[in-house]
Formats: C-alpha cells, structure tokens, sequence
C-alpha cells in the first residue's frame, strides 16, 4: 500500500470509529516567573550552527521555517519572512544564489506579515507540490493585507528550482483591518489534511471596531480558528468549500465539527484562538501540540489527542479566546462572552480539557496543558513559539519530550513529564537560556525527527548530543553514498534511522 493510500485508510478509519471522549479533567501545570537572566537553573550546550545569520545571498534573511523536502536529495528548503525560498546545499554548506521561489512581489513583508509558513506535501518526493502560507500584496489574490494559501509545484527540470507559474489558491482568509494576528503556519496531520492556523484578525482584545465583529467565538469566521482542509483528495466524501473567499481546490474533509452546518464554516477544526503561530503534530502518536500568544495574562501550550474528534455542537473544541485566556476569564470584555461567564478579578486554575463547565448545552473552554504568566515586573513570556516533541535518535535524553521558546523570553524549556492518556499531567522546566534578543522565531524537523532553532537573525541551528555537529542534516537516506566514508566514524552507524 502506497503511504498515500495508508493515510487515506487511517484517517477515514478513525473518523468512521466511535468518537473519544475528552480525557478526565485535572489542574493543568501553569509557571508564574519571569525569564529574566539567570533564571533557568541550567544551560545546555547541544547547538550547533547549520545556517549562519551572513549565509544569506541578500536581504531575505529572516528564517520562519527550514523544511526537509525528505525527497533523497542533499538539499533543504528556507522560508523567509522577506517572501524568498532558499535552497540550502548540503554538499557545499551554503544556500544558492538563486531562490527555488521568490514570493516577495506578491507578500507584504512588514512587521508581523510576510511569508508566514512552508508545507510540503507527505508524498513530496513524487508529487513536487508545496504549500505557503503569505500575507498578500500586489498581484496577489484579494485585498492587500489578506491571507493568502497557495500550492505550488517543483520544476520539471531542477529539484532546486519551483515551477512559478503553477500557482495555484488555495483559499484566500480577509485580513486587511489590521496587521498583525495573523496566526501563521501549515502542517500535514497523519491523515493526510492540511491544518491551518489563523490569528483572531488583529487589534487588542480581539476588537476591530464597528468595520469587523470578534472572530475567535465566531464560527462562522475563518480567523481565530485551527483549520483543516483536504488539498490532497484523500476523503471521497469531502465536501466543497464553505467559507473561503476562493473557492479553490480542497475540500472540507469527514469530520470537521461544523461541515454542512449553517451555524459555521466547514473548515474550522477547532476555534477560541488568538495568534496560534506555531504548531505541531507528534510525529509518532499524531497528537497535536499548539502555541497561542496571549494578550496581557497567559502564553498557552495547548494539547489535542490524535484520536480526539471535534465534533459539533457539545464536542467542538474552543480553547476560550477571548472569553478565556489561559487560567483567567475575560480578562477582554464579556461582549461575545456566554452571559452565565463572570470576572472574578484573579487567575483560577487551568484545568484540561476544560475549566468552564456549567452543564451540557453550553460553551466548554479547552484550557491549556502549559502556560506561562505573561503580565505583572520583570521579563516576562510574551510570544510563545510552539515546538516539537523530540522523536529523534541523536539526543537520548531529550527522548519524548516537547520543547518550545518565547521570542522574547530568550529561554528554551522542554517537558519533564508527558503520562501518555493524561496530558494535564504535562509539566516542564527550562533547559536552556539564551543569550539576550536572541529572538526565536521557530523550530523544525527533519525526516529524521532531528530539530532545529531558527532564529530572527538569521541564524538557523541544530540540536544533538554529545559528538557536536550538524554532520546528519544534509543526509538525504539509507545508504547515501558518501555518508558513511565523510563521517569516518563508525560509531555513528550504531545509531538507530527510523525512516518515516
């Protein structure tokens, strides 16, 4: 069976079974200090530079993803902020002079828009095809200001090169109001669907005036919310889109919680967000894991299990914003706020998976598995960056652990416990401080399960144990000729591969 078909077995198999219900309810871990220096407690030294901030042909030269095409060959993709793809050459160590896509006359690069996020297809290797995620200008699709999601393919002629004129729309989200809360990042979940993550559309509070209405609670709005959309026909019973402003080419797969539903969009999986940058999907169990940035009380980790199924109305998950942020309730105003929600003025526990729960029939707020404070003296969390759960082989001890940043908090904390069944039993600790403005933009992963920092100099980074280096990132598979001979060490080849 092709990898293709086996995911299109396991995700119409799961969505057929019996829907899961949420785990049992218990105090999620929540950390109240600062980051300043010094209060990690540790420091790690297991980095590495792949990608130096003065590697760059020009300008764009602002990481937000490194993305391993896992197609054999020596090379890996750069996505920058800028709107150029760069192409990392793993036989001279150096990106090319010449962009494998320059998206950077059709991506407003300002501020926190740009070329937000790069996706590959899972069958890449034999399909060519990739996704981006920008925010349009120009000849884009829409208004200046929109978000844009568009599928492009490889050159038929250079595997360093794409194919320009094979864009393709895939939807297109209005966001012209304001500029920032633009969410931001595309990942392939193990069955086979495409999840897009949208800010709440800008502003503070998630207010933008009389020209627009809150859109976290707003089911039937695509902004605020964890999408999830067929680009790859793997679900015959997907249905046509609903709520994009293309109709392009997906389809609104089995499942998703409001499919067919006048009182929301097809597309949305999941809801109550507010800038959920960055996210992930662990690569052995499929659970996700998703960082949304706070407002002015909590930076939030939250946790949805792979065999967890939203579906409409009691069971679609709504992780609060804005009526819940974090450990706290409306710390915005109750306008778009269930009228039975009160401010007590303090922070109540966080509770997962849901923390508000007056009785069947009304609003259940998913609260996070992790959270930091973010207001009050000192350096505090201000922008959670989302990572990996480490499954790769290089770093034993970091084996099964997630590891997530702060743009502005300079620390890299990692899990010291995840009990498998009972994510509220998640806790965590720094592992590492880095040195100041360090600005973390985001992580990756390799085919491998190896991670990488990248960071808002430029500067892209790998994690590994002892023995130092990034000497596996440039390795295409099994048996690559060279790889073994280069690294003239023989105890690298005890090392255990699991190919994905």
């Amino acid at each position: 069976m092709t990898s293709r078909a086996l995911r299109a077995a396991l995700a119409l198999t799961a969505l057929c079974s019996v829907v899961s219900p949420p785990p049992a309810r218990a105090d999620s871990a929540c950390y109240l200090g600062t980051c300043d220096a010094g209060t990690c407690g540790r420091s790690w030294s297991g980095f590495s530079t792949l990608i130096d901030a003065a590697d760059y042909p020009d300008g764009a030269n602002t990481p937000v993803a490194f993305i391993d095409p896992a197609d054999g060959l020596r090379h890996r993709f750069v996505a920058t902020q800028e709107g150029k793809i760069w192409v990392w050459d793993g036989d001279t160590g150096s990106l090319s002079t010449t962009p494998f896509l320059n998206l950077a006359p059709k991506a407003l690069f300002a501020g926190e828009r740009g070329l937000l996020a790069m996706a590959v297809d899972p069958d890449y290797a034999t399909t060519g095809e990739f996704y981006v995620f920008y925010i349009g200008e120009g000849d884009a699709p829409g208004e200046d200001g929109d978000i844009v999601i568009a599928r492009y393919g490889r050159s038929a002629t250079d595997p360093d090169l794409a194919d320009p004129d094979s864009a393709e729309t895939i939807l297109v989200v209005a966001h012209h109001i304001d500029d920032n809360h633009n969410g931001g990042w595309l990942a392939f979940g193990h069955d086979g669907m495409l999840y897009v993550s949208l800010g709440d559309g800008g502003g503070g509070c998630d207010d933008h005036g009389e020209s627009q209405e809150p859109n976290g609670q707003n089911t039937a709005a695509l902004l605020g919310k964890l999408l999830r959309l067929d680009v790859r026909g793997v679900d015959p019973a997907a249905t046509a889109p609903e709520c994009d402003l293309v109709f392009g080419a997906y389809g609104i797969p089995l499942g998703n919680p409001y499919a067919g539903e006048t009182a929301g969009c097809g597309e949305v999986w999941a809801s109550g967000l507010r800038n959920p940058f960055r996210f992930s999907f662990d690569r052995d169990t499929g659970d996700l894991w998703l960082g949304d940035v706070g407002e002015a009380s909590w930076e939030e980790i939250n946790f949805l299990g792979f065999d967890y199924y939203p579906l409409a109305p009691d069971g679609a998950v709504n992780f609060g914003w804005k009526c819940r942020e974090g450990c706290e309730t409306l710390t915005c105003s109750a306008d778009d706020c269930p009228e039975f929600l009160t401010d007590t003025g303090e922070a109540s526990a966080c509770v997962f998976p849901n923390n508000v729960d007056p009785g069947a029939g009304t609003t259940n707020y998913w609260d996070p598995v992790l959270c930091h404070r973010n207001g009050g003296s000192g350096v505090r969390w201000q922008a959670i960056i989302g990572g990996y759960r480490y499954r790769g082989a290089r770093i034993p001890e970091l084996a099964g652990r997630y590891l997530y940043t702060d743009t502005f908090c300079d620390q890299l904390w990692i899990t010291t416990g995840i009990v498998e069944g009972d994510p509220a039993a998640t806790t965590s600790a720094c592992l590492h401080g880095f040195p100041d403005k360090s600005f973390v933009y985001s992580f990756a992963e390799d085919h491998l399960g190896e991670l990488y920092l990248l960071f808002g100099s430029g500067t892209i980074q790998c994690l590994h144990g002892e023995g130092g280096g990034c000497y596996w990132a440039d390795w295409g598979g099994l048996f690559e000729d060279d790889f073994e001979s280069e690294s003239n060490d023989t105890s690298r080849w005890s090392l255990t591969v699991v190919e994905p």
